[in-house]
């Protein structure tokens, strides 16, 4: 069954339970618009299990604490398209790899925002903003079993 009930051959054990508020107009937080430009359906989803949940984002849904909607790709001013991008097939670009080893210089203080070099190079991050390398490693792990579980659904 799809949504409002078992999911999935009934692997949830609750009901998802949402209501519809049909297609409506807002402003745009992208092009700044005064006017409700940006189109969307959206629905209050009480209660929604995660094969529900996972359908819908499939579907081209999106979410903000409770509210779900779907922008009208066709009718809105700003259409946003959802990339999905598989992160263990993922493999950066030398320009990315690039842009990261700027973004590193920049942080560690060894470049200044135009890239120049600067004589101020930081000591590595204080300890009162950085994790310690086994706090790194925990949020790693931590990170990495999520997505591999989100994948392995």
């Amino acid at each position: 069954e799809g949504i409002g009930g078992m999911s999935q051959g009934g692997r949830s054990h609750f009901m998802t339970i949402i209501e519809d508020h049909g297609v409506y107009g807002s402003t745009c937080g992208y092009c700044k618009s005064e006017q409700n430009t940006f189109r969307s359906h959206g629905m209050s989803a009480h209660v929604c299990s995660v094969e529900d949940y996972q359908h819908l984002i499939d579907r081209g849904w999106r979410r903000s604490g409770n509210w779900m909607y779907q922008p009208v790709l066709d009718r809105t001013c700003c259409p946003p398209y959802t990339i999905r991008l598989d992160v263990h097939r993922f493999s950066p670009t030398k320009s990315q790899k690039k842009v990261e080893r700027r973004l590193q210089a920049y942080l560690e203080g060894r470049i200044d925002e135009k890239g120049a070099p600067t004589n101020n190079a930081r000591d590595p991050p204080s300890t009162a903003v950085a994790a310690t390398g086994a706090e790194e490693d925990v949020a790693a792990a931590v990170i990495e079993r999520a997505v591999t579980r989100a994948l392995a659904k």
